[in-house]
């Protein structure tokens, strides 16, 4: 088995073993939705079908918002898909994606299909963690929203965060 060495490729990205990173948007920045609350965030997912009426009392998925320092969305990216109560967020996967987009705020949402808003207490530690592990990065967990199909909880709103 070889090993292959650091390669430079100008401009666009590095090479390491198999995985290429690229730093580069699809998107242009005056094109990028900007978020000031979580009203907006909610809307922006239902409107763009990340949770419609035939995922979001059937089981439990999570997305990760990566925002840029404007807090403009920079990628949506599902995190995990679960059962009817409970899925499983890997850390890992949280800051990977956050990190691989260069994100300097970031947004977790997930869904409680039973209907309830009320934050569990495993959610209230996977956030508290997560906004802690953010500043060792020196990124910013902006809110933790729990969706369902008669409203949204956000710990930002209620000062928890």
């Amino acid at each position: 088995m070889k090993t292959k060495r650091y390669k430079k490729i100008p401009g666009k990205s590095f090479r390491v073993g198999e995985a290429v990173t690229f730093y580069e948007s699809d998107i242009p920045t005056n094109e990028m939705i900007k978020i000031s609350n979580s009203k907006q965030v909610v809307d922006y997912l239902r409107e763009n079908d990340y949770y419609n009426k035939l995922n979001i009392n059937s089981q439990e998925i999570s997305y990760l918002i990566c925002l840029n320092r404007r807090n403009k969305i920079k990628a949506i990216e599902e995190l995990s898909r679960g059962g009817i109560s409970e899925t499983i967020i890997d850390p890992i996967r949280v800051f990977s994606a956050a990190l691989n987009q260069m994100s300097k705020g970031i947004i977790l949402v997930h869904n409680h299909p039973s209907g309830s808003l009320s934050p569990s207490s495993s959610d209230k530690k996977f956030t508290s963690d997560t906004k802690q592990s953010a500043e060792l990065l020196n990124m910013t967990l902006l809110d933790s929203i729990i969706i369902s199909d008669t409203g949204y909880f956000s710990f930002a709103d209620e000062g928890i965060l």
